[in-house]
């Protein structure tokens, strides 16, 4: 969990993050805040079956906690299922955030999290972040390849965008991305900033109904420097 947690959060905070993991993962989560911020900051942990609307009002009452750059407020929250109207009423907490005020937001399956939450959000599992042998072989020709190769290997992503409003091949593309993203953080190569950079920006935007796929799968194949070792 570490190795992921190192990925996303280099050793700073965004204002909101959604998690996929499981219950225990906040205990986990807790102490690696507070070792990030090397325990000046406030933490506080909650845990829910059913994240309704009026705990959504509460975390948006927390939000007023008097943070600061040396005490920052962590809100580290988990629950099986966040309701519809939980969610909504989320996003303005996460749109407008206060100063030094941080979210983070575990349950088991981000595929039930409103893509106006994910897409505010640094998302990513702590379920499995391992890449099989045939995931290695796809993540070294994509990113050896130049900016043609990559567009072949994207166009598998992109055949289905017409089922479901295209969300076949988006799910298909933001697991690729994550994969893409685990096996870039692995590597020792000086391209390793940049590349990671591209691709956490497009996994931002790939939940997002209303953006193109097509583009995002392009700004990834293209921003990634050609021929990465």
């Amino acid at each position: 969990m570490k190795e992921a947690c190192d990925i996303y959060f280099e050793n700073t905070m965004h204002h909101a993050y959604c998690i996929e993991g499981t219950r225990d993962s906040t205990q986990f989560l807790e102490e690696y805040v507070r070792t990030l911020f090397k325990s000046s900051a406030h933490v506080l942990v909650k845990s829910y079956a059913l994240f309704t609307v009026d705990d959504a009002r509460d975390i948006s009452k927390n939000s007023s906690f008097s943070a600061t750059a040396e005490t920052p407020h962590v809100e580290i929250v988990y629950a099986d299922s966040f309701s519809p109207e939980a969610q909504n009423a989320l996003l303005k907490a996460i749109e407008e955030p206060a100063h030094y005020t941080h979210y983070i937001f575990v349950t088991p399956r981000l595929s039930r999290v409103l893509p106006t939450i994910l897409s505010r959000s640094v998302s990513f599992s702590l379920m499995d972040t391992s890449i099989s042998n045939t995931d290695e072989i796809e993540m070294k020709e994509f990113l050896a390849g130049g900016r043609s190769s990559r567009m072949l290997i994207v166009a598998r992503y992109l055949k289905d965008l017409e089922d479901e409003e295209g969300e076949t091949s988006r799910r298909a593309l933001d697991t690729f991305f994550e994969k893409l993203i685990v096996y870039i953080s692995g590597t020792h190569s000086e391209m390793k900033s940049q590349a990671l950079l591209t691709v956490m920006n497009a996994r931002k935007y790939i939940r997002d109904k209303g953006s193109s796929q097509k583009m995002i799968a392009e700004y990834v194949a293209l921003l990634i420097p050609e021929h990465f070792k």
